[in-house]
């Protein structure tokens, strides 16, 4: 019997001093690849992202490897994939000696959403995108999916 009381003690504690957010983070790993593209593209290449949203802040890391040809850059598009989308974020990688792998570090792909940025991310409107010397447009990419409140 004390055992119980102090059990609803300490669960009553919890919930009385731990403050608790509306806006919990969360979190969604996406695979990248080139057949996600419109039109598909062949590659070899593949890859990894993970976000987190905490509130207004989304962070991004990850990695990509056995691009065909030489990186050129990865983004947060806004759109869907295969529209004529507009790039919202260009994302920090380091890149092997090759420039055909990059990793993605949290701290260097942290960004403030605004309103119209986070109505995006909820309905599924953003994907990533990484291109190559060679696909200009994309070789990889991998949509969003719906994040956020």
């Amino acid at each position: 019997m004390k055992s119980i009381r102090h059990l609803l003690f300490l669960v009553l504690a919890v919930f009385l001093f731990v403050p608790f957010s509306a806006n919990a983070q969360q979190s969604k790993e996406v695979m990248l690849a080139g057949y996600k593209l419109h039109p598909k593209v062949g590659t070899t290449g593949s890859g990894f992202f993970t976000l987190e949203l905490n509130g207004d802040t989304l962070q991004v890391h990850g990695d990509f490897s056995n691009l065909m040809s030489s990186y050129t850059g990865a983004y947060i598009m806004a759109g869907k994939i295969g529209s004529n989308a507009n790039a919202l974020y260009s994302l920090e990688v380091t890149t092997n000696d090759q420039q055909t792998s990059g990793k993605l570090k949290a701290s260097d792909n942290t960004f403030v959403l605004n309103e119209a940025q986070k109505d995006l991310l909820k309905e599924g409107n953003l994907y990533f995108l990484v291109s190559s010397s060679e696909h200009q447009n994309g070789e990889l990419a991998a949509p969003i999916p719906p994040m956020g409140n």
